[in-house]
């Protein structure tokens, strides 16, 4: 009798050497769960909305990083914030500070 996590469902035994925890397509088949398996394969599931989200984000994350280079400070973190920061530092010529 082998190792419980070696036991298909009808409770048969899986050949020596391989788990469970493996994918089909694992080329060792001795890995010790099906999470490092997907690892070791270096698996990665896209999401195109995630990816659209993050990518957006970090734009505006990127915008905020250069007006507080160029010694603005905006009101917050987002584009619509960052714009109005820009361009009241523009029309005045003094870098614009929200938290003054």
């Amino acid at each position: 009798m082998g190792c419980p996590q070696n036991r298909t469902e009808n409770g048969t035994d899986v050949p020596e050497g391989k788990t469970l925890a493996c994918s089909s397509t694992c080329r060792t088949k001795n890995c010790e769960s099906y999470g490092a398996c997907l690892r070791a394969k270096s698996l990665q599931v896209a999401d195109v909305g995630a990816h659209i989200f993050h990518k957006r984000q970090n734009s505006e994350i990127d915008a905020y990083v250069d007006a507080r280079k160029a010694g603005i400070q905006p009101k917050t973190v987002w584009k619509k914030d960052v714009e109005a920061a820009w361009k009241a530092t523009d029309a005045t010529g003094v870098p614009f500070r929200a938290d003054q």
